[in-house]
């Protein structure tokens, strides 16, 4: 036998194993609670909705979800952890069209790339955002908004739920193309007089880069399965949120057509790199 041969069979026989390895691992998964980051403070929209899904897929995979709110960097410091974690299936990070999308182009070097150190795993939440302004700036609609710097926010619904409830706050607009479920009385931006104004984002569940696929695909499988349960998708929509059904495939998709629209958005905008 030549070298070349004794290298070639050596090198099957370590792919194997290390497939064998994969496949035996995925069988036995989960065998002990999972880690998931979220790169947002808690009380957060992403904290709230991450929550209500893992709540359900937890009881369905057999093993809890365990939350880690790591904020701070607009996201940017728990999405780093979490690609920098060991990619077994036990450390997921629930991040959002902020770190994911957006901030590639905002921030000079996120010390992480969205397309390259990561697995998708499911989309969780897709969200309309909500034009809201304090009950003691004189703005009663969208239509009376003045240029300038007032107390006014553009949010998922979550983040202002409870000012808009004590009476803190008013919604002005959603900027969609429905109204919102959780917010029946709020018209939307088309109906307030900017019918070109939309703006949305989104949450999803991400794994380290070289998780295995099939671990994946049992994350996708579970997550989407609680995605489709009618009490959850209630529950979502109580906090503005619209439940999204994706493989692995198609997010790694939307993920980079979200990258380049944000990117053209942001180069248009002329906006400075953070340093």
């Amino acid at each position: 036998m030549t070298k070349t041969y004794v290298k070639r069979v050596a090198m099957f026989i370590a792919l194997a194993m290390a497939l064998g390895g994969a496949s035996a691992a995925a069988q036995t998964y989960p065998s002990r609670p999972i880690q998931v980051i979220i790169p947002f403070a808690g009380g957060s929209a992403s904290d709230v909705v991450t929550r209500i899904l893992l709540e359900r897929a937890g009881r369905s995979i057999g093993q809890p979800f365990i939350i880690d709110n790591r904020p701070g960097a607009g996201g940017n410091t728990g999405t780093l952890a979490a690609a920098k974690s060991t990619p077994d299936g036990y450390t997921l990070v629930g991040s959002g069209s902020g770190p994911i999308a957006a901030n590639p182009t905002l921030y000079h070097d996120l010390g992480y790339d969205p397309e390259k150190d990561f697995e998708p795993v499911a989309m969780i939440a897709a969200f309309t955002n909500v034009v809201v302004a304090s009950t003691k700036l004189p703005v009663k609609t969208l239509a009376d908004l003045i240029a300038g710097t007032v107390p006014l926010g553009f949010q998922w619904l979550p983040n202002v739920l409870a000012p808009l409830n004590s009476g803190g706050a008013r919604a002005l607009a959603v900027a969609g193309k429905t109204r919102m479920a959780a917010l029946p009385d709020v018209p939307t931006s088309a109906e307030a007089g900017l019918p070109e104004y939309q703006a949305s984002g989104w949450f999803t569940m991400l794994a380290p880069h070289g998780t295995p696929k099939p671990i994946v695909a049992r994350l996708n499988q579970e997550l989407n399965a609680a995605l489709v349960d009618p009490a959850v998708r209630e529950r979502l929509t109580e906090q503005g949120a619209e439940a999204v059904i994706f493989t692995p495939d198609e997010l790694r998709t939307y993920i980079a057509a979200e990258i380049v629209k944000w990117r053209d958005i942001i180069n248009r905008a002329g906006i400075p790199p953070i340093q």
